[in-house]
C-alpha cells in the first residue's frame, strides 16, 4: 500500500510541474522546476520498500529474495 501512495503522490507532484523542452537539458528542468527534490524523495522511498519487502521475504525463508531484488533494480539476472 505504500508503494501505491508514493507513486500516486509522484504523479500528482509531476503533474503540477512544467512539461520538459526538448532543448533544455532535463538535469536542468530537473533543478529549474522545483522537481528535483521530489524526484530524488520519490526514488529513496521506493527503493527503501522495495529493499524491506526483499529482507522480509528473506527472512520468510526465500532465499533468492535479494537477488531477485537486484534483478528487477537493474535489469540484470544473477545466478548464485
Amino acid at each position: 500500500m505504500q508503494l501505491y501512495q508514493v507513486r500516486n503522490s509522484t504523479a500528482t507532484l509531476m503533474e503540477q510541474v512544467p512539461r520538459w523542452e526538448k532543448d533544455l537539458p532535463r538535469h536542468t528542468w530537473a533543478v529549474e522546476s522545483g522537481c528535483a527534490q521530489a524526484m530524488l524523495m520519490a526514488a529513496q522511498a521506493t527503493f527503501t520498500l522495495e529493499a524491506e519487502a526483499a529482507l522480509e521475504e528473506l527472512e520468510g525463508g526465500t532465499e533468492d529474495a535479494l537477488a531477485t531484488f537486484m534483478e528487477v533494480r537493474r535489469g540484470v539476472k544473477y545466478e548464485y
